[in-house]
């Protein structure tokens, strides 16, 4: 019975792979790195409207529902106008939950 030391493997594996992947890593390192600088309208955005995101797999039902469920446990103001953000957004009735 022959017995092989999987570290001794491992590292000869290693080696062979990364040999033949140097070639390709040196074509992409040679090429220039360009900087594109943000657009004024990305600068300007919202913060909350990246966190909006976070929300948009809700469908309305359900984000009226957490909405409501906000106000009555209470959860920060952060929180409770994220969630008004993303109802203005989908033109959701925002102003008249908030008199319930």
């Amino acid at each position: 019975m022959k017995i092989s030391n999987p570290f001794l493997c491992m590292r000869n594996f290693i080696k062979l792979n990364y040999s033949s992947r140097r070639h390709d890593s040196r074509l992409s390192l040679e090429q220039p790195l360009r900087f594109v600088p943000a657009r004024a309208s990305e600068v300007e955005n919202d913060p909350n409207q990246d966190k909006t995101i976070l929300l948009k797999p809700l469908n309305d039902e359900h984000l009226i529902e957490v909405y409501r469920e906000a106000q009555a446990m209470r959860l920060s103001d952060d929180f409770i106008r994220l969630i008004e953000n993303a109802m203005e957004q989908r033109n959701l009735p925002v102003h008249e939950m908030k008199n319930r």
